[in-house]
């Protein structure tokens, strides 16, 4: 029965079937990237679809009730949480309690971290301050997707108090479509404005996404003075239909992971879906194709698609990688999503919002109840079913993965001249040993500070960034917002008149990458992948000429060649576990052999610049590996924070390899 005061949903207004058949299209777009990449590289714009389609629904719902007169907060946002709240509640506690079984403790925090955040609903900001270089993977995070819906819900948030603002001082619809139009040319420009220099920002705030939830609102203004049939004109009706779907699907297939996005390529995916909604229910498209049942059911249950099938995903994931790469598992995912959101649509979601089986206040408790139960969860350590049966080796893994310090306390950040770039000086002498390169250099910071701290003879400066390779004219696709960071180091080599430069840098995930690469380097030919031969060949050769002008000027140049890493080391994989919650806990060194194998043609290339040009080279497989075996613990704790890197706290109790160039 019905509770009690319980607003509930009638539906009276008029339905369009086809934007549900175009919800379709973009839920599709998405699960299908999300499982099959390669196929469908472009799916990830749907999102940018269902931006347009909620601008377009929700202006179009708050337009007729301030024409209306009947207007209030307390029922737009009641739709709201009736809406939203009931299958996410339910996903969340079910993933709450499975999280419980079968991750870690940093899996499990960081899980309750994002649910959390959701529920403040701030979580696409969380992300944003959350990714990083040591950032796992986005298919170990199960509520990554989530970032959208806080877009959204930060729209919900302040566009009706400023149409309500609008409304309140009469201001002629003309001014207001015009404002409108206003705020998402500066959105847009703000979006491009940060591709360049902070992408994750440009992606995941509202402030540089929200323009494509802004063409859906000018698209309902217009559609309030004149209804869309009569705004079309009746010869290009069925025409600008089929153009808005041509640029979607181009969208689908000519966008992948590498193109710098949003920027102007969401552009696409947006004005593709304007213009379908542009074309009114009586275009052709729109009445025959996207309005048939099939496409309609599935716009309907989008939502309930949307929110469950990234979370499958990622446990997927999580439990075994290599689970994800067979058929059959990628069709059960398939097959439970849209069981599980028929579901939750049918017997949740319409129950809730149609029927009123539970009143609004009791949704919201239940919310309010979630989220400080995330918190808690969120905040708390080692209480997994993981954490509390293996325990201290538990504690030694979760201990290894968080063991990372960067820049060491105590250094000064120097001051360039481009502010995006931090550099950090250690120690007060001037006459400063330069230690150039990504992440695979910051890991021997801590322990270069404490050589800086014991000898005192001369000073170190740190000039890395993670996942930028040390080398001229080499870049990244997509922009990792640090372009002229090589240009700027040889710029500090000469202000600071430095006479030892030490690099070290992931020299075999750059050099042996696959054809299909995200860094390139640019030649007067043009850009080459470094994953082809040929622009491998050319980045080598900057990076020795680089070395080689270095060395003229009577500097000393110095490679730290790669340390043994891989899998093998990684403190994760140490770990194993199925879907039924029981865990396996196996920690061993790894092979020599098979590391010497792998890393020998990385080791030549660098070896033969170092023998053209009189750079010297150090070795820390030295101190990790013998001829048997290389080390991935002692006593059963963890040497490595991840497969790549060593851990902060182990470095200085491991290494000397940089003790001579301080005493």
């Amino acid at each position: 029965m019905p509770s009690q005061n319980t607003k509930i949903e009638t539906n009276k207004k008029p339905y369009n079937p086809y934007i549900d058949g175009l919800r379709a299209i973009s839920v599709l777009s998405v699960l299908l990237f999300h499982i099959w990449p390669k196929i469908l590289p472009g799916g990830f714009i749907g999102v940018d679809i269902f931006f347009v389609i909620s601008g377009f629904l929700i202006t179009g719902i708050l337009l007729k009730h301030f024409e209306a007169g009947d207007f209030t907060f307390k029922e737009f946002y009641e739709r709201r949480i009736r809406r939203l709240f009931p299958s996410l509640l339910i996903i969340k506690f079910m993933s709450i309690l499975y999280g419980f079984l079968v991750l870690t403790n940093q899996e499990f925090k960081g899980m309750n971290a994002s649910l959390f955040y959701n529920s403040i609903f701030i979580v696409n900001i969380h992300f944003y301050k959350l990714i990083n270089y040591f950032d796992v993977s986005a298919t170990l995070k199960p509520f990554l997707h989530l970032w959208s819906l806080s877009v959204e819900e930060q729209f919900y948030f302040v566009f009706p108090l400023f149409i309500f603002i609008l409304y309140r001082f009469n201001i002629k619809k003309r001014i207001m479509l015009l404002s409108i139009c206003l705020i998402a040319i500066y959105m847009f420009i703000s979006n491009l404005y940060f591709i360049s220099f902070n992408p994750s920002k440009a992606y995941y705030m509202a402030r540089t996404r929200g323009w494509e939830i802004m063409i859906g609102s000018i698209l309902a203004f217009c559609s309030s003075v004149k209804n869309l049939d009569e705004i079309t004109p009746k010869n290009l009706k069925n025409y600008i239909p089929l153009i808005g779907l041509g640029l979607i699907f181009f969208s689908l297939f000519s966008l992948s992971e590498l193109t710098a996005y949003p920027a102007t390529d969401a552009l696409l995916p947006t004005l593709g879906g304007a213009l379908v909604i542009l074309g009114g229910q009586n275009s052709f498209i729109n009445k025959t194709i996207l309005s048939t049942s099939l496409l309609t059911y599935i716009g309907r249950i989008s939502y309930p698609l949307y929110l469950i099938h990234w979370p499958l995903i990622s446990f997927v994931n999580i439990i075994d990688p290599q689970l994800f790469t067979y058929l059959h598992i990628k069709l059960v995912i398939i097959l439970l999503s849209f069981f599980t959101a028929h579901l939750l649509y049918s017997k949740v979601e319409y129950n809730i919002r149609f029927k009123g089986f539970i009143s609004t206040k009791i949704l919201v408790a239940l919310w309010i109840g979630t989220s400080l139960t995330t918190f808690i969860l969120y905040k708390t350590n080692n209480i997994t079913y993981f954490d509390q049966t293996f325990k201290e080796r538990a504690l030694y893994i979760d201990e290894a993965i968080k063991d990372w310090e960067y820049p060491p306390k105590g250094t000064k950040n120097i001051l360039l001249k481009n502010p995006k770039y931090h550099f950090y000086q250690l120690g007060e002498n001037r006459n400063s040993v330069l230690f150039l390169g990504d992440s695979h250099m910051e890991e021997y910071a801590v322990y270069v500070n404490s050589l800086v701290q014991k000898y005192k003879n001369r000073g170190a400066i740190f000039a890395t960034i993670g996942g930028a390779f040390p080398v001229p004219n080499v870049f990244r696709k997509p922009s990792n917002g640090y372009d002229d960071f090589v240009e700027n180091a040889i710029n500090l080599v000469e202000e600071y008149d430095i006479k030892t430069i030490v690099i070290s840098s992931s020299w075999i995930s750059y050099l042996s990458q696959g054809e299909i690469s995200d860094y390139f380097v640019v030649t007067p030919q043009g850009k080459l992948s470094i994953g082809n031969p040929k622009g491998r060949e050319m980045a080598l050769r900057f990076f020795e000429d680089m070395i080689a002008s270095w060395i003229n000027q009577k500097r000393k140049v110095y490679i730290v060649l790669p340390k043994p890493q891989g899998e093998e080391y990684d403190p994760k994989k140490f770990v194993s576990r199925d879907f039924l919650g029981n865990w396996n806990v196996d920690i061993k060194d790894a092979s020599y052999v098979k590391w010497n194998e792998y890393s020998k043609p990385t080791y030549e290339k660098l070896e033969s610049i170092a023998q053209r040009t009189g750079a010297y080279l150090l070795y820390p497989s030295k101190f990790l590996c013998t001829k048997k075996i290389c080390k991935t613990h002692e006593n059963l704790n963890p040497l490595y924070k991840d497969g790549g890197h060593l851990r902060s706290s182990k470095v200085k109790g491991l290494f000397t390899i940089f003790d001579f160039l301080f005493r």
